[in-house]
């Protein structure tokens, strides 16, 4: 039984290169290469926008951040408590540590802002 292994082995090996010999190459191509596709700046990505809900943790002295203790954003980010630059301080005008919220993340390349914030009663 081994001989017979062996034998189909050496056979396959045999028959395997020899169909490598047979191929043809192709020419080298006298093309240039496609140039590398353009990156476009972020300010010109453009801008998505989510909705969430969550609970204030908290708003820098400056309103500039908010912290939120949010669920999942559809399609965008798992539930997590994080900070979220604000478009605006103005948003954040009647909104204090503890008010649960409905919120929306405008996301542009790998920046996102709070452009609306809205107490839940």
């Amino acid at each position: 039984m081994k001989k017979f292994l062996s034998i189909a082995v050496v056979a396959l090996a045999a028959g395997l290169s020899g169909c490598a010999g047979n191929a043809e190459k192709a020419p080298p191509s006298t093309e240039a290469p496609d140039p590398a596709p353009a990156v476009m700046p972020a300010d010109t990505v453009a801008a998505r926008v989510f909705s969430g809900r969550g609970v204030v943790k908290n708003i820098t002295p400056s309103k500039d951040y908010i912290v939120i203790d949010h669920e999942v954003i559809a399609g965008y980010m798992n539930a997590m408590t994080m900070p979220f630059p604000l478009q605006d301080p103005a948003l954040v005008e009647g909104i204090s540590r503890g008010d649960s919220v409905r919120f929306e993340l405008t996301v542009a390349g790998s920046e996102a802002q709070v452009s609306k914030v809205t107490r839940i009663r």
